[in-house]
């Protein structure tokens, strides 16, 4: 918990399809699927005027990210069984979600004896589309002519989107096998 508790481990699933244009340069594209969720609860209260406090005292951020990306990976080793591809590209992502709200409001009647309390629930769904900038880097070793297993990382800068539901960036980490269906 906490004022903006994430889910640090957001699961990922991407599929893509690189051209390898010599042992050194290929380009891809790729599409990818992530949710993440963000729960907010000791939320912000406010005093009133007159007395009492208002505010939100729990919030659920629920968001489905599609995400397509473009990428272009230099391979820093050259030719061999291990290779070292650093990337960058763009990308753009598609997001719907919803947020849900819990709202809490303790008013003082006038004169201070006695209050009203009023407890409010709220959803609202989100929709929109957020580019960005993907940046790369892979360590693989092709243990077949055409598979090889894969270990790396990247970083997405998002430039666009609303900033309330969007993350501004999204770091992430790679493990997987790499098939050349090329050779």
């Amino acid at each position: 918990s906490g004022n903006n508790a994430l889910t640090l481990i957001q699961p990922q699933g991407v599929v893509g399809l690189f051209y390898t244009f010599s042992p050194r340069f290929r380009m891809g594209l790729d599409y990818g699927y992530t949710r993440m969720v963000r729960e907010q609860t000791n939320g912000t209260m406010n005093a009133l005027p007159g007395g009492g406090i208002a505010g939100e005292v729990y919030r659920d951020l629920k968001n489905h990210f599609h995400a397509a990306e473009l990428t272009g990976e230099f391979n820093l080793l050259g030719e061999g069984p291990l290779s070292l591809y650093l990337g960058a590209g763009a990308g753009c992502q598609f997001v719907v979600g919803n947020t849900y709200t819990i709202a809490v409001k303790n008013e003082v009647k006038p004169g201070g004896i006695g209050n009203t309390i009023h407890v409010t629930g709220h959803n609202v769904g989100h929709k929109f589309a957020a580019p960005y900038i993907p940046v790369t880097l892979s360590l693989e070793y092709a243990f077949l002519p055409q598979v090889a297993v894969s270990v790396g990382g990247g970083y997405r800068l998002i430039l666009a989107g609303k900033k309330e539901f969007s993350a501004k960036s999204q770091p992430f980490a790679t493990l997987g096998l790499r098939f050349n269906l090329s050779k």
